[in-house]
C-alpha cells in the first residue's frame, strides 16, 4: 500500500508538471502568434514605404512635372556638348517618345541676359517680399 501511495504521489506529480508545461507551451503558441502577425504588418509597411521611396525616386515621377528625357542611339544624353546639329535624337514626355533631329549650333551657350522684372506692385511683376 506504501508503494503504491509513493507511485500515485508520483504519479500526481507527474501530471502536475505536465500541465504547467502544457499551459507554458500554450502561452508560448499564443506569443509566437502574436509576433508573427506583428512582424507581417511591420515588413509589409517597410515593403510599401521603400515601394513608396522607389517610386518617388524614378524618372518618370521627374517627366510626370514637365521634364523630358533625351537619347541619342538609346544613351541618355546629359549635356549639350554631347550633340551636334542635323543629330536623330528619341525625346521621352511623360506621355510618351517623339523622334527628333537637332538643329541649330549645339555647342552655342545659351543666352546670359535675363528678361527684365518689373517690380512693385499693380507693375505686372511679383514684386519685394520685404
Amino acid at each position: 500500500q506504501r508503494l503504491t501511495q509513493a507511485m500515485l504521489t508520483t504519479r500526481q506529480r507527474e501530471l502536475r508538471e505536465l500541465a504547467r508545461r502544457r499551459d507554458v507551451t500554450a502561452a508560448l503558441g499564443q506569443r509566437l502568434a502574436r509576433a508573427v502577425v506583428v512582424n507581417r504588418d511591420k515588413q509589409a509597411r517597410r515593403h510599401e514605404a521603400a515601394a513608396k521611396m522607389l517610386a518617388s525616386l524614378g524618372y518618370s515621377n521627374v517627366l510626370a512635372r514637365g521634364y523630358a528625357v533625351v537619347r541619342r542611339e538609346d544613351r541618355l544624353v546629359s549635356r549639350r556638348e554631347g550633340l551636334e546639329a542635323g543629330q536623330a535624337v528619341t525625346i521621352e514626355f511623360a506621355d510618351g517618345r517623339i523622334d527628333a533631329v537637332t538643329g541649330g549650333s549645339a555647342t552655342t551657350a545659351p543666352s546670359a541676359s535675363k528678361p527684365a522684372r518689373k517690380a512693385g506692385p499693380g507693375g505686372g511683376g511679383q514684386g519685394s517680399l520685404f
